[in-house]
């Protein structure tokens, strides 16, 4: 078996781990010449993961027999573009993987559907000459806005705008440099706590593995960049029924045959309201912390599932999220912005009580950018407890013991929120 994998950055290192333990070729490609993942696979092409027409090369080069890509969103429509001209194993149709990658398309299949999700235009680069047009289209929105490219993940090019000035364009100016469409879409602010809902769809029939609360960090004029995930979600018992419907929902109006379902929801006072939908595993570490609270191995039936093989759907059919008695957290690692001198080693971190992983990002990187999305995180841990109050201590605990240190002997690490 041999299988291209579509990026080689930090959220594919597991992919391609486990691939090749099961005896696969692995190939991967990715613009950058040095990714991580390209160390591990058996073949390597300078090819950006956006590129369908490089990537059908390369597939056709090496003869693969699967193509797919895991935790990354706009790859996943590479993936199944690639497969759709070349008869390769899909988990979804070229069509619903556009839907779920670009917004434009995205909201217009949620609208159609009746999904709740708040109101938007689509601006065209052009209309910032005239800023008139854009302010008379808005004139009965409510305030803030949030201003989004169609085509990029991590809250890159994403800004909350609280009134509409020059200022205003020239952020959306700045989203313009995130996209590569013409377009890009500006949506009324959601109030509310932000949940992620990860599922997988087998036949059309959803599993709901995991719904999680996703504490963000406000750094204006930026949208709030996700600080980790809390297992279980607070919301889980009293919302499981509508989640489970709108779920339910979006598979039909989304066309999803098979695979991994993720999904950004917002609970406020106007109710349940969907962020956004993605045909992946959750970039946020979501292949170890499923596994952890679930028992289920959403990785190994990723990768059985991308090559056509059949998967254990029994495992899934046993599984109740309701009575998962499981507590875990994924907590993002944040540094002050500053020139890096010592990435302390995390060994002491891992063998601590309740940790399962913690790692760095890129240890390589000698300067710590200031924090505008979530690529300017520098790290994670992964931690279990027996509680919520457990699970916190814990998730402090080993917070304060992370190091990276600055040439004056400054620990970088910051400690943004406290949770509940």
């Amino acid at each position: 078996m041999k299988v291209l994998i579509l990026g080689g950055g930090f959220m594919q290192l597991n992919a391609i781990r486990r691939a090749k333990a099961k005896g696969w070729t692995v190939v991967v490609s990715d613009y950058l010449p040095h990714a991580p993942g390209k160390r591990l696979a058996d073949f390597a092409e300078l090819v950006s993961t956006f590129d369908i027409e490089g990537n059908i090369e390369v597939a056709l080069k090496h003869r693969v027999d699967a193509v797919f890509t895991i935790g990354t969103d706009q790859p996943v429509l590479t993936a199944a573009k690639v497969a759709e001209t070349l008869n390769l194993p899909a988990l979804i149709s070229a069509d619903t993987a556009l839907k779920a990658t670009n917004k434009k398309y995205m909201k217009k299949t949620m609208e159609e559907n009746g999904i709740p999700s708040s109101r938007y235009i689509l601006v065209k680069k052009e209309e910032l000459a005239t800023p008139h047009t854009i302010r008379k289209r808005l004139d009965d929105f409510n305030l803030p806005v949030v201003v989004k490219p169609l085509d990029s993940q991590g809250q890159r090019g994403v800004f909350k705008l609280y009134r509409f000035d020059e200022q205003a364009i020239s952020y959306m100016q700045e989203t313009f440099k995130f996209t590569r469409q013409e377009e890009i879409i500006v949506e009324e602010f959601c109030a509310g706590d932000e949940i992620t809902v990860s599922a997988w769809v087998e036949e059309g029939i959803p599993y709901i593995l995991m719904i999680t609360d996703r504490p963000l960090l406000y750094v204006e004029p930026h949208l709030g960049i996700p600080d980790g995930h809390v297992f279980p979600s607070v919301y889980t018992l009293s919302y499981y029924d509508e989640i489970k419907q709108l779920v339910a929902r979006i598979i039909r109006a989304f066309a999803i045959k098979s695979g991994p379902l993720y999904i950004q929801m917002i609970i406020g006072e106007s109710g349940v309201k969907v962020v956004e939908i993605a045909c992946r595993i959750g970039g946020g570490h979501e292949e170890e912390l499923i596994p952890l609270v679930s028992g289920i191995d959403i990785v190994d039936m990723f990768l059985e599932k991308s090559v056509g093989n059949h998967i254990d759907v029994e495992s899934l059919k046993r599984y109740n999220l309701l009575t998962n008695s499981r507590y875990a957290m994924v907590k993002f690692i944040i540094g002050q912005p500053g020139e890096v001198k010592t990435w302390a080693s995390l060994e002491r971190v891992k063998n601590m009580p309740g940790v399962i992983n913690a790692g760095f990002y890129d240890t390589s990187r000698r300067e710590i950018r200031p924090l505008t999305d979530s690529t300017c995180r520098i790290g994670y841990l992964l931690v279990e407890g027996k509680d919520r109050q457990e699970l916190m201590a814990r998730v402090k605990k080993a917070y304060d013991e992370v190091k990276v240190w600055d040439s004056k002997g400054n620990n970088m690490v910051v400690w943004f929120k406290t949770y509940a």
